[in-house]
């Protein structure tokens, strides 16, 4: 009897127009992403991760090990999601934001910021996106 690998079961379930997943970006072991997830260029999702439907990951994002994002939500580019944090459905984490390990967010957090707690809180803000220059500069 033949199984279908994990991507062949992903390619037959939903059409290519409503999923990408962007050049040099990498799906660890264990990660689940679900229909219509649409995720940008050199975006690193961790081991045991869970995207769920409709969700956008920007480019250069990153999803640390056991990550949750729930239906609906957005990740901003060079946003950095904590280990073991869980983003709630229909929130958007800004550009160049940083969520911290274990944290939940059940508000949608602004850009370049600093962000722990359940729920989630920003405690610092970034000057001038230096979160996001710093990607780029060293080609991440």
């Amino acid at each position: 009897m033949h199984c279908p690998t994990s991507r062949q079961r992903l390619l037959s379930s939903c059409p290519a127009s409503e999923w990408r997943i962007g050049a040099g970006s990498i799906v660890c072991a264990n990660s689940v992403l679900s229909v219509n997830v649409r995720v940008g260029d050199h975006v690193v999702i961790s081991n045991a991760c869970n995207v769920s439907h409709d969700a956008i990951v920007e480019d250069f994002a990153t999803l640390l090990h056991s990550v949750t994002v729930s239906g609906f939500s957005t990740l901003g580019s060079c946003a950095i999601i904590g280990t073991g944090s869980q983003v709630l459905e229909c929130r958007t984490i800004g550009a160049g934001t940083i969520v911290g390990a274990g944290s939940v967010v059940v508000e949608d957090l602004p850009p370049d910021c600093t962000a722990v707690g359940a729920p989630a809180k920003a405690i610092k803000f970034h000057e001038n996106g230096e979160q996001r220059h710093a990607f780029r500069e060293h080609g991440r």
